[in-house]
């Protein structure tokens, strides 16, 4: 695939501005097209139910992950780095160690 692509990238870099003028311009008319689709797509009720199950969603999972000790972010709430170790990037407290067996225990 790699190597296709290069080729391509390679072609598209030899051919002429005359001749990319048509590409370019459908390029620039189906944007236009999908931008408009997409603005009355927002618009719709199925694209309004999709954002509230969304937000649900989203709300639910943050409930959970706060309830297990666990932030949005990479490390658990409260956790404290290690910073005596060799790796201090990979050591962390007992605590946030516990946590995250539990959560590994509870969901998956």
């Amino acid at each position: 695939m790699k190597k296709i692509t290069t080729l391509m990238a390679e072609m598209w870099a030899k051919t002429s501005d005359t001749d990319k003028k048509a590409y370019l311009e459908r390029a620039e008319e189906d944007s236009k097209r999908y931008r408009t689709e997409m603005e009355d797509y927002k618009k719709t009720d199925e694209y309004l139910q999709h954002r509230k199950f969304a937000k649900r969603r989203r709300k639910m999972i943050k409930a959970r992950r706060k309830s297990l000790g666990y932030a949005l972010g990479k490390r658990p709430l409260g956790a404290k780095k290690l910073f005596h170790s060799e790796n201090p990037d990979l050591e962390w407290s007992n605590a946030s160690k516990d946590m995250k067996a539990k959560y590994y225990q509870k969901w998956t």
